[in-house]
Formats: C-alpha cells, structure tokens, sequence
C-alpha cells in the first residue's frame, strides 16, 4: 500500500455536485474508485458495513446518517485491529471526497515533532489548529478556517520528552481540540489499533469520555483479517 500513487477523484464521484444522491451511489462510485486506486483492495462482509457508514458520513446524507446513528457533526474514530484497512480507507476517503477535506498525519511522526520543537508542536495540531495569514508585520492572524486532522495510528506513538518533560503527546492535543470542538466545532478524525479498555489506559478516562462527545465510534471486527498478508 505504501506505493500507491493517490489520485483524486472528479467532483462528480464525490456527491457534491449540488444534488442530494442515494448512500448507495455514492458507495458503489468509491469502491469503483478504491479498486481503481488499489487493485488487490477488498470488500467483504467484514467492511461493507464500515464502508457504508463512511458514505454516510462524508457524504452528510441526513436520512442515511440518522439510520446509521452517525452524528456529521462529529468526528471519526476507526478502531480495528491491526492491517484491517482503517487508513487506507480514510486515505481514499480523503481524496474521493472534496467537501469534507482533512489531513492526515501520523501520530508518531506528532511525538518526534514535540521532541525536538517542544509545545509549538501541540499548539499546531491542537488550539491552533486554523489557517493562518502572514500580514509581513507584527503578529500572525489566525483566520477562522479549521484544520481537520486525521491523528492516524494512535497508540503507537512513543511518550515524548522536550528537555527533559514528559508529555503524553496525543492525550494532550485531544484535549485541546475537545474545547475547540466545544467552543467552534473543530473536528477531529483517529484511527487506533488499541481496544476501548486499552485506549482508556492509555489516555485515560478523560480523554476517552470526551472522545464519545466528539466522535463518531466506527468499530471493525476483531476477527477481521490482517489485510497486509
């Protein structure tokens, strides 16, 4: 998977041309797409589900995230054991869908960032998290346009250090951008390997009740196959 070349789909792929169409459509369009992208990419029984709900999402059909329980509102947390698909779908999602436009970013690559730039790396990704405008003069002004991340492979992430501080990296920007969701709706997408039980051990029970006010829980089977094989 590392060596795809990621096209972006046409704007009529993705749904939002203007005119409300079927989840169904728009399900049948990605995985055209998906397959199209990825030649060994697979549909089963195990993530038709998760794929549907996904259409759902992204395509903010209010009829079909009702019957799905998804809140657009929201954001995502893909759990799912390891090489199920869970970024390589959001890495689709991301180019075949236009409107709800996010960046990924992995969670490892956040903790080195903290360990040799320090807080300004948390701020980036968590109060902060807004398009900016250098004026050439005096301080930078944030503009009222949010950055949705993707934290992508939480969990795995090393506890980082910057001169000799510890800091829970991840738990902390979730936290940050809880009261961003709160105060100004920012959203924010996860995919994890980690179960509910050890997610709350690692981050403990305050991140994890906040996450159930700010994302949508999108669960695969725990029998689900290792892709990558």
């Amino acid at each position: 998977m590392e060596n795809v070349r990621w096209t972006t789909a046409s704007r009529s792929d993705t749904g939002t041309s203007g005119k409300v169409q079927h989840v169904d459509e728009i399900y049948h369009r990605f995985i055209l797409y998906a397959q199209q992208q990825i030649r060994q990419f697979v549909v089963d029984e195990m993530n038709k589900p998760i794929i549907h709900k996904l259409m759902a999402y992204f395509s903010a059909n209010q009829g079909a995230c009702r019957t799905m329980n998804v809140d657009p509102k929201k954001g995502l947390l893909l759990m799912g054991p390891v090489g199920c698909g869970k970024t390589t779908i959001m890495k689709l999602c991301q180019n075949f869908f236009s409107k709800k436009a996010f960046q990924i970013v992995a969670s490892r690559k956040i903790s080195q960032q903290f360990a040799g730039e320090g807080y300004s790396a948390l701020f980036r990704y968590g109060s902060q998290s807004y398009r900016i405008k250098h004026l050439g003069y005096g301080p930078i002004v944030f503009y009222d346009q949010p950055i949705t991340y993707c934290l992508d492979d939480v969990g795995v992430e090393p506890f980082a250090k910057h001169f000799g501080n510890d800091c829970n990296v991840i738990a902390e920007i979730l936290l940050d951008r809880y009261e961003e969701f709160v105060n100004r709706g920012l959203i924010t997408h996860l995919t994890t390997n980690l179960d509910a039980q050890a997610f709350t051990q690692r981050y403990h029970q305050r991140v994890r009740s906040r996450l159930r006010e700010m994302c949508n829980l999108i669960a695969f089977p725990t029998e689900i196959p290792d892709r990558r094989k």
